[in-house]
């Protein structure tokens, strides 16, 4: 060991060690970076409440204009939302109990709640999830 130290010359040492300890401590700070991260904010009932009528209202509209079942049914899901939010649930826990209420997947087939696949579900789940998140 001796030898292999010496033929090294201690500069060359000294940054093999420095490197290492780095390595060891951004991995370290690395990690705690990943394991405090908070969690997202959700708007207020009162400001979840007026976002949630404008996307209402939109959805009002396209139907207006001929938009099919598909918006029909997210303005229901919205709709549920806001009845939640009215009568005491909290914005994530009324988006979540809506959510499930809309896309429950049939217990005897297996098949997700009409007009969605379940792909489609995730993605109306995160829109909604978006819209009442303050980021």
């Amino acid at each position: 060991m001796k030898k292999v130290i010496a033929k090294l010359g201690l500069t060359t040492v000294m940054t093999g060690l420095i490197l290492l300890c780095g390595l060891v401590f951004g991995a370290q700070n690395a990690q705690a970076q990943t394991i405090t991260k908070t969690a997202d904010a959700w708007a207020t009932p009162s400001e979840a409440l007026g976002l949630l009528q404008q996307q209402i209202e939109t959805f009002d509209n396209l139907l207006n204009q001929g938009a099919g079942a598909e918006i029909k049914v997210r303005m229901g899901l919205y709709r549920e939302v806001v009845d939640m939010i009215n009568n005491g649930q909290a914005v994530p826990k009324a988006v979540e109990l809506s959510y499930q209420n809309a896309s429950r997947v049939n217990d005897y087939s297996n098949v997700p709640a009409a007009p969605f696949t379940t792909n489609q579900w995730s993605t109306v789940y995160t829109e909604l999830s978006d819209l009442l998140k303050i980021h």
